[in-house]
């Protein structure tokens, strides 16, 4: 079967936003190839029974592989397993990857802030930094501060690119 490239699954229409940024700095490195990679929001919560008919629904007849990306919240097996559930025999090639510990942790370190003090409390970190309150909002409208040259040797977003690269490289 052929398919048309990979769809990334993002947690939240926030998020959204938040990883076309990423994928389009990504595709400016040359890292993926362009107009291969689209992002959608996951179309249930990660615990909900029709997880499976909805994704099915997103990624057509086989027209796309899906990349799942989820924050981990400190128990990144956790989070795997509370999507692959769901997804037993599976009949499109798809792939999860957990965040440490949420996606706010890359939006801080993308901005260039300390990135062990953003695997702690990204939120606390980003407040300092903009001397304002963090909402969740933010992770979207912050994401043109982001420099991805930050987080590519992070393991997790390492991961993030060897799994975008193996679904789309597989034929």
């Amino acid at each position: 079967m052929s398919y048309r490239g990979v769809i990334v699954f993002a947690e939240d229409t926030y998020g959204v936003l938040f990883h076309r940024k990423l994928i389009a700095g990504m595709e400016d490195k040359g890292i993926i190839p362009r107009g291969k990679v689209r992002v959608k929001r996951l179309p249930s919560w990660i615990c909900n029974h029709s997880l499976r008919k909805k994704l099915a629904a997103r990624v057509g007849a086989g027209e796309y592989k899906a990349l799942i990306v989820v924050d981990s919240d400190n128990d990144p097996e956790k989070a795997r397993k509370n999507i692959l559930r769901h997804l037993e025999n599976w009949p499109v090639p798809f792939s999860v990857v957990t965040v440490d510990p949420r996606h706010e942790a890359w939006l801080c370190i993308g901005m260039g802030l300390d990135p062990r003090k953003c695997r702690r409390n990204p939120e606390a970190v980003i407040e300092r930094h903009l001397n304002t309150v963090y909402e969740k909002r933010m992770l979207s409208t912050l994401s043109s501060k982001i420099s991805i040259d930050h987080l590519l040797d992070k393991t997790d977003f390492k991961k993030y690119i060897k799994e975008l690269k193996k679904l789309l490289n597989d034929p």
